[in-house]
């Protein structure tokens, strides 16, 4: 059962300029990207009740495998949170002229979601289907966000999706909370994984866990992971599905719907105030007891020299090292450094480092078994479009060999050649490639198997 809330606090006139001011200068929380395809790309349409699913020819497969099963997707969502997307079917398009993974939705001006027919990172986090859970958390985007009180539905009529509340009253943590509590209802996805849980209990330990107002991205905090707020968002909207409830939890999106009152004091203020009329308690009290439920506590406290005075380099420099970029050979280990944007060499018996500089696009490293020579994965960019590329460099000055592997990812030396990844629309196959260009496919993956960079 759901509740329709009405809960206006000021006259309409002041919503609605108030709301005009907001919208005209950032729309918050709505995701934008540009997308282009190939030339002269024909584009086909399949009409379901309720979405217009567009691709070109080659991501047919992909197409119509979404239109199987989409409808039931958004029945379901919707009588769950109580929330309909007004207006016509919801456009979701098909890109496949790109190969790096992502997917957006935009409510501006019309509701519309678009889907990038790549392969996922499965060491960013499991899916069961990466299809159909990036298709999941995109159309909550396009749901919840879509929230509108008795007053905002009549200025809907009138202007359009500019009349969405949402874009001032929702915090990104729960932008990208609700999205990844939906996505994660099978027991996959990122508020089941593991290593982001630890992320939060890590910073727990080291008393840096973030506050509302910090996890909301109002402001840069001091830590590496940028997407800090669908972190701490999709555990605590998950924490609060299971403690409080999913009927509970639908009423404070509905309740999103309205503009509250503003206050000087940010957790009485806005959606903070909001919290504390659907759930009868302050929001900060809700916070602590979904930080204690991360706590492991009871820790032994280790004060024995956990790395000695030698090994101290990374450390003392703040070196902040990419994650699956750390490779060696012999004395020397080769990482990728974040903080100075170099593929850096560093000796282990002289503690003397190296490097070469390198695009914030690359993210994977290999050596030869001489160490002479050095794989970089990476993207190229024409446009607005990703390619996945592959190239070689000379470890002695970082000048590249000439040689490369186009479409290639996470690529690793492998006798004569490189094994590495290839991407079939949503799926991915290992394939081994010799340096006359000749491809050979390994493994390959479907929707239930999708394959990691090799090792």
């Amino acid at each position: 059962m759901t509740r329709n809330f009405t809960i206006v606090y000021k006259p309409l006139w002041f919503l609605f300029v108030f709301f005009l001011f907001f919208s005209a200068i950032a729309p918050l929380h709505a995701q934008y990207a540009s997308v282009q395809f190939k030339p002269f790309t024909f584009m086909r349409v399949i009409r379901t009740e309720h979405f217009e699913i567009i691709f070109p020819k080659e991501s047919e497969p992909s197409a119509r495998l979404l239109a199987f099963y989409a409808d039931d997707i958004y029945k379901e969502i919707t009588s769950t949170l109580g929330i309909e997307v007004p207006g016509r079917r919801i456009p979701v398009t098909f890109t496949p002229h790109t190969d790096r993974f992502n997917a957006y939705y935009s409510s501006l001006s019309r509701p519309h979601i678009v889907l990038f027919d790549t392969p996922m990172d499965i060491e960013w986090t499991t899916y069961e289907d990466s299809l159909k859970y990036v298709f999941i958390h995109e159309l909550v985007h396009a749901i919840s966000l879509n929230t509108r009180d008795s007053g905002f539905r009549f200025l809907h009529r009138i202007f359009g999706n500019w009349a969405t509340p949402t874009l001032i009253t929702a915090p990104a943590f729960m932008v990208e909370g609700v999205t990844i509590s939906f996505e994660s209802q099978g027991g996959f996805g990122r508020a089941n994984d593991p290593r982001i849980k630890q992320y939060l209990r890590q910073a727990i330990y080291e008393d840096e866990f973030l506050t509302p107002f910090q996890a909301s991205h109002a402001f840069d905090a001091p830590i590496n992971n940028s997407g800090y707020w669908y972190d701490y968002g999709g555990l605590f909207s998950f924490w609060l599905q299971e403690t409080y409830g999913m009927e509970k939890y639908a009423q404070l999106w509905q309740s999103m719907g309205s503009v509250f009152p503003f206050s000087f004091s940010v957790y009485r203020s806005g959606f903070y105030r909001g919290f504390n009329f659907v759930y009868g308690i302050p929001f900060l009290d809700a916070w602590n007891a979904f930080k204690d439920s991360l706590d492991l506590g009871n820790l032994e406290e280790n004060n024995d020299e956990v790395l000695p005075v030698e090994y101290r380099f990374f450390l003392e420099n703040n070196r902040f090292i990419a994650d699956s970029t750390l490779t060696s050979n012999g004395k020397n280990l080769y990482f990728f450094d974040q903080t100075e944007k170099k593929i850096q060499i560093f000796d282990t018996e002289t503690e003397r480092m190296q490097g070469f500089y390198s695009d914030n696009l690359s993210y994977d490293i290999d050596v030869s078994k001489d160490g002479s020579v050095m794989l970089v994965s990476g993207y190229d960019y024409f446009g607005e479009r990703a390619f996945a590329s592959v190239t070689e460099h000379r470890t002695a000055s970082g000048r590249k060999t000439g040689r490369s592997f186009r479409g290639l990812y996470k690529a690793k030396y492998f006798r004569d050649g490189v094994v590495g990844i290839r991407s079939e629309l949503h799926n991915n196959c290992i394939v081994y490639e010799n340096f006359n260009g000749n491809s050979e496919v390994l493994f390959r993956g479907n929707q239930g198997l999708v394959f990691s960079g090799p090792r």
